[in-house]
């Protein structure tokens, strides 16, 4: 039987971690801990060998998920290809084009109403999976929800995962649910001892795997005491826990800020405050429960730490970047044409982007920038109309007459005809090239072309980000195009733009740094099992923290009570466990909050 033990959380996981790990190993292989995220692997890395004062074999280090992957491929031998969430979509998008009586009728038919439905069809599915339920209390639940065919999701239930099953497809709840099945034939022999560390709540799948190692005299189990907990892990069978330690909250200082960028120039006083500045290094932590502050932090606060002594470990939203809003104005004037024919002050919003207004010709941004402010001026004055052809522009001789005078300054050398055959190469680069494609993954590609150009040619690549930006978007743009969804054609093509912009915005930019080295900028989530002696924690509202309670029409609060589900009040228990653990084993904690706010 398996040891347990509960942590007050002003012990250090890490270090307790470590008791369990024999001093006088160069190779610790033969260990495994499991801890809920991927983050204290890095930092379990770096105690190890600053322990042992020289370079070591680490442990076998697993998150929950990489866990069952494990058992599923090594320990089982089982194989299955893991599907990406654009091909789940595909998937779910033909199952949904066979079904008589479909999800909102009609009103999905078409790819790009569907894609957003689809995800959350998927996401359904994946926890209703990992809650081990029956198709058949499935659809004796469904009848609860107010929402109309909802018990299409029983049939996307049965569908869905036989498709899995006939073509080889895996996903994170398929493999813990045959992990689970097979539990009796796991074979731990090749560890001698297993740490599951700092862990809160498991889904029934889940629990099936952790039952398994809570049987094993090689497992040990350690918790974090907090809100909640001791019914977690009686829930989890577990009877003799021994007494735990009482601990308190140290002094916790509050800051108040009108607005998010008050909130950084709080948190910047507090960074360089002469009398009470923290070390700038892994000991401090700045919590961003919300990518909303994520930007201005980068631009505001992070110069003030030394070069290379932060780490941001939250990915921006790609939807909020210069690089996703001059795709957005490129998809909005492709999206409003009629015909050959397009809408003014699309055309003009997309002309006078900086991405594209800044475009070198002959080296130079300046005639580009006044090519487009003269057309600008040409639409408003002289063409008129609502809708304007790219060939009105293209043999405007005096238009280009006057852009190559008014350009000698920069380019002396330019000509009228030079201007022509510039502003007709990026119409065809951007607009034409993108109308002439036939399927979903050669728009994709198209995409990808017109940034890559923009990268070579505009000046939009001295912004110090830039280049992460659109490397975030061309790798979500090459994931289109080799998703199950390049094939998708559409007649007119005019559907292509809204996908793109559904499927990049569920992308996040990471940010650089180094796990275990210097100021550490994580989501909330991300400081399970990590302890700071300094935490300073933006946004604490509650909109933001614990947020507010989300509406899932798919699965409505009272078909999660029938179905055993989690509700969204166990959420907001998670996020107070996570929260106060951190708050206790800091030593300086501040809370920062925007006045006004919910």
């Amino acid at each position: 039987m398996s040891t347990v033990r509960i942590l007050s959380p002003q012990e250090n996981l890490l270090d307790t971690v470590l008791t369990y790990l024999p001093a006088d190993r160069d190779d610790y292989s033969s260990f495994a801990v499991l801890f809920q995220g991927k983050r204290p692997a890095h930092f379990l890395r770096k105690e190890l060998a600053l322990r042992r004062g020289r370079a070591c074999v680490p442990p076998s280090i697993f998150s929950l998920e990489s866990y069952i992957d494990f058992c599923y491929r090594e320990l089982l031998g089982m194989t299955g290809t893991d599907i990406a969430p654009l091909d789940a979509i595909a998937i779910l998008f033909e199952e949904h084009r066979r079904m008589e009586d479909r999800i909102g009728g009609e009103g999905f038919v078409r790819l790009e109403s569907f894609f957003s439905l689809g995800l959350r069809v998927f996401d359904a599915l994946e926890e209703l999976r990992l809650h081990n339920i029956p198709t058949a209390i499935l659809r004796a639940a469904l009848p609860l929800s107010d929402f109309p065919s909802g018990d299409r999701l029983a049939a996307f239930y049965d569908r869905f995962y036989h498709r899995l099953i006939d073509e080889g497809l895996v996903t994170r709840a398929t493999k813990a649910l045959r992990v689970a099945e097979r539990i009796g034939d796991l074979d731990l022999g090749r560890f001698e001892r297993v740490l599951v560390a700092g862990f809160y709540s498991f889904t029934p799948v889940e629990e099936a795997v952790i039952a398994h190692l809570k049987g094993s005299e090689k497992s040990a189990f350690l918790f974090q005491d907090g809100p909640g907990l001791k019914r977690r892990v009686e829930s989890l069978g577990f009877e003799e826990v021994g007494e735990t330690i009482p601990f308190s909250l140290p002094n916790i200082h509050y800051v108040r800020a009108q607005g998010t960028h008050g909130e950084i120039l709080g948190l910047n006083r507090l960074l360089t405050d002469p009398d009470s500045a923290p070390p700038m290094d892994e000991r401090t932590v700045i919590v961003l429960p919300s990518s909303d502050a994520l930007f201005p932090m980068t631009e505001w606060t992070l110069p003030l730490v030394p070069e290379g002594n932060v780490n941001v470990s939250l990915g921006y939203p790609a939807g909020r970047t210069p690089a996703f809003g001059f795709l957005e104005s490129l998809l909005n004037l492709l999206d409003s044409r009629d015909g050959d024919r397009f809408f003014v002050p699309d055309y003009v919003r997309f002309i006078l982007h900086p991405y594209t207004k800044n475009l070198a010709f002959h080296g130079r941004p300046e005639p580009t920038r006044i090519m487009f402010h003269a057309i600008e001026d040409a639409l408003a004055s002289t063409l008129g109309g609502a809708f304007v052809e790219l060939g009105q522009m293209e043999h405007d001789s005096t238009l280009h007459t006057m852009v190559a005078l008014a350009s000698k300054d920069y380019v002396p050398e330019l000509t009228p005809a030079d201007v022509a055959d510039h502003l007709k190469a990026i119409h065809d680069l951007c607009i034409r090239a993108p109308m002439t494609a036939r399927t979903f993954g050669e728009f994709a590609s198209s995409m990808r072309e017109i940034l890559t150009f923009v990268d070579d040619h505009s000046v939009a690549r001295m912004h110090g980000l830039f280049r992460r930006f659109v490397a975030a978007l061309m790798e979500a743009l090459e994931a289109i195009r080799q998703s199950r969804l390049a094939g998708h054609s559409d007649r007119d093509g005019k559907s292509y733009g809204a996908l793109v912009m559904h499927a990049l915005q569920h992308v996040n930019v990471p940010f650089p740094g180094t796990p275990v080295q210097g100021v550490q900028v994580l989501g909330l989530l991300e400081t399970r099992n990590l302890q700071f002696e300094n935490v300073f924690v933006l946004d604490v509202n509650d909109d933001v923290l614990p947020g507010s309670p989300d509406v899932d029409p798919l699965l409505p609060a009272a078909v999660r009570a029938v179905l055993k589900l989690p509700q969204s009040f166990e959420r907001q228990e998670a996020i107070e466990h996570y929260f106060m653990v951190l708050l206790a084993g800091a030593t300086n904690v501040h809370l920062l909050y925007r006045e006004g706010a919910a």
